[in-house]
């Protein structure tokens, strides 16, 4: 598989990971969701990273 093709990939599949995660965030308490919040961040560096890679 070409290489963008692959970045577009992560980018989809990070973005999928997002909104998984945001749907399960207590809005109420979001500190209690800590390890939800980590995963969050991780798959927006994902996406970013992936982003910033394509068609470079």
């Amino acid at each position: 598989m070409p290489r963008d093709a692959l970045l577009l990939t992560e980018i989809i599949d990070a973005g999928e990971r997002i909104v998984a995660l945001v749907s399960r965030l207590d809005p109420g308490d979001p500190s209690r969701d800590r390890d939800r919040l980590d995963a969050l961040l991780w798959n927006y560096t994902v996406l970013g990273e992936a982003a910033g890679r394509v068609c470079r």
